[in-house]
C-alpha cells in the first residue's frame, strides 16, 4: 500500500467494483457495497473480451479514485457503457476534464425490448470536484503513469 504524496491511495491493484446489473447493485468481489457510486475518473481503456461468464463484446474499464481517494477500476459495457460515454463526451465538450468532475454512478430499471425480463443499467449524472482534490489528483498523476493501471483481476 502506498499512501502518495498527494493523498491518493494506490493499494498496488485498483478496488474492483462491479456494476451488478441483475440486482442493481455495486459490489467489490462478491459483497454487495452501494446503490450509488461517486468517482473521479483517472484513465479509460477500452478492451473486448468475455469477462463475468458473457459472450465475447467491447467493455471499457474505468480507473477511478473512488470517494474515500482509493484507486479503483469497473467495466461497463452495452447500455451503460454507451450511458457513459455519452456523459464524459458532455463533460469534455464543456471544457472541462474528466477530473474536474466527481461522476456519480446509479442504477436504473429497465425492461429487455428482446424478452421482456427486467435489468438494471447504469445511468450518471456529476457535478464539480473539490478544487483541492483535483490538486491531489493531479499530483498523483504526475507521479503515477495511470496508463499502466489495470483491475483486470475483477
Amino acid at each position: 500500500m502506498s499512501l502518495s504524496k498527494s493523498g491518493i491511495i494506490n493499494l498496488g491493484r485498483p478496488t474492483p467494483y462491479r456494476g451488478d446489473c441483475q440486482m442493481g447493485k455495486f459490489k467489490i468481489k462478491a459483497n454487495p457495497v452501494s446503490d450509488t457510486l461517486d468517482f473521479t475518473v483517472l484513465a479509460i481503456r477500452n478492451l473486448q473480451g468475455e469477462f463475468f461468464n458473457y459472450d465475447y463484446q467491447d467493455w471499457i474499464e474505468v480507473i477511478f479514485v473512488d470517494d474515500k481517494k482509493i484507486v479503483s477500476a469497473m467495466l461497463l459495457k452495452t447500455e451503460s457503457m454507451d450511458n457513459f460515454g455519452l456523459t464524459t463526451k458532455f463533460i469534455l465538450s464543456s471544457g472541462k476534464r474528466l477530473i474536474d468532475m466527481i461522476i456519480t454512478a446509479y442504477f436504473v430499471k429497465k425492461t429487455s425490448v428482446v424478452n421482456k425480463s427486467s435489468y438494471y443499467a447504469l445511468e450518471f449524472r456529476f457535478k464539480d470536484n473539490d478544487p483541492e482534490t483535483v490538486k491531489e489528483i493531479e499530483t498523483f498523476m504526475e507521479t503515477c503513469d495511470v496508463t499502466k493501471i489495470t483491475g483486470l483481476n475483477f
